[in-house]
C-alpha cells in the first residue's frame, strides 16, 4: 500500500500562485443515477451538511451551491458577486473592470481604483454568494477554514465517485490522528479502512469559469474563500484540487469558481 503525504501545515498565507489560462474541456454537468450512499450529520435551511470534526467546529455543505447531488458541478461564482452570469471576465466584474482599477476589498496600493485601500480583507454577508445564496448561517468558508479542512482530514482522489463518473476528491472525517493532511492523489492506493460510507464530503473536479468558458472540468477546480490576497488585492485565496495535488492557492477575483458552503451550529 503507498500513500501520498502532503504536509499543508507550513503553508500559511504563502498561497501559490494560480492564472487564469488553461485550456476548454468539454463540460461534464451530467450526474449519472447511482446508489447515493454519504452521510449527512445535518440540515441547516434546508441544505444539509457533515460533521467532519473539525477543531472549529465549522460544517461543511454536501452539495456545491447549485449542485442538486455531492457530485454536481454547481454554478460558478465571481469573488464577492452573488449571481451567476455568462462572462467572467474583468469587463463584467462588479468592483472593478481592470486588475489596477478594484473598487471594493483593497489592501495594497497598486490595484485600488484611483489610489483606493479600504483594506477590507473578508467577504460582507451581502456580497456572500453562500450566504445570500442559502441563507441561515451559511458562509463562504474563509482562509483559516480552508487551511483547516486541508489539514485535519484524509482526502482520497476518485474518478467515479459513487458510480457517477465524476472525478474528485473524497474529504473523510479522519478514524485516526495520523491520517490528518493526508492527500491520497490518483494512482495512490487508499486505505482501506475508509469507505463511501463514512462521514465525508465529495469535492468534484469542476473545473472554472473565465471569459465564457469552463476550463478544466475533470481535470481541476478552484473552490472559493471569502478572503482576500492582500498582496495582491486582485486576486482571492482559494483551494485547488487536481488529480495530483490539494493545496491552498490564489487567483483573480473576476474567474467563476464554484462554492461550498460552511456553517456553524
Amino acid at each position: 500500500m503507498s500513500l501520498c503525504f502532503v504536509a499543508f501545515a507550513s503553508c500559511g498565507d504563502d498561497d501559490k500562485d494560480s492564472n487564469n489560462g488553461g485550456n476548454n474541456q468539454p463540460v461534464n454537468n451530467t450526474t449519472p443515477a447511482g446508489p447515493q450512499i454519504f452521510t449527512s450529520s445535518g440540515n441547516e435551511n434546508g441544505h444539509n451538511y457533515v460533521d467532519l470534526g473539525l477543531p472549529s467546529g465549522a460544517l461543511w455543505a454536501t452539495t456545491n451551491i447549485g449542485g442538486a447531488l455531492p457530485q454536481s458541478y454547481g454554478d460558478y461564482y465571481a469573488w464577492g458577486e452573488t449571481s451567476t452570469k455568462s462572462g467572467y471576465t474583468w469587463s463584467d466584474y462588479k468592483y472593478g473592470k481592470d486588475s489596477l482599477a478594484i473598487e471594493k476589498y483593497c489592501a495594497d496600493d497598486k490595484h485600488g481604483k484611483d489610489g483606493l485601500i479600504d483594506n477590507k480583507i473578508s467577504l460582507d454577508l451581502t456580497d456572500d454568494a453562500a450566504h445570500i445564496q442559502w441563507g441561515g448561517s451559511w458562509v463562504t468558508p474563509n482562509a483559516t477554514m480552508r487551511q483547516e479542512i486541508i489539514n485535519e482530514c484524509y482526502w482520497v482522489y476518485t474518478n467515479n465517485y459513487n458510480n457517477s463518473m465524476i472525478a474528485g476528491y473524497i474529504v473523510y472525517k479522519v478514524k485516526q490522528t495520523a491520517d490528518k493532511g493526508v492527500v491520497v492523489v490518483k494512482g495512490e492506493t487508499p486505505l482501506d479502512s475508509y469507505s463511501i460510507e463514512d462521514p465525508h464530503i465529495f469535492l468534484p473536479l469542476a473545473g472554472f469559469k473565465a471569459e465564457g468558458k469552463i476550463r478544466y472540468s475533470g481535470a481541476e477546480c478552484r473552490y472559493m474563500t471569502s478572503s482576500l490576497y492582500p498582496e495582491n488585492s486582485s486576486r482571492q485565496r482559494g483551494i485547488t484540487i487536481s488529480e495530483d495535488k490539494v493545496g491552498p492557492t490564489q487567483y483573480y477575483r473576476h474567474i467563476g469558481t464554484p462554492v461550498r458552503p460552511i456553517c456553524f451550529k
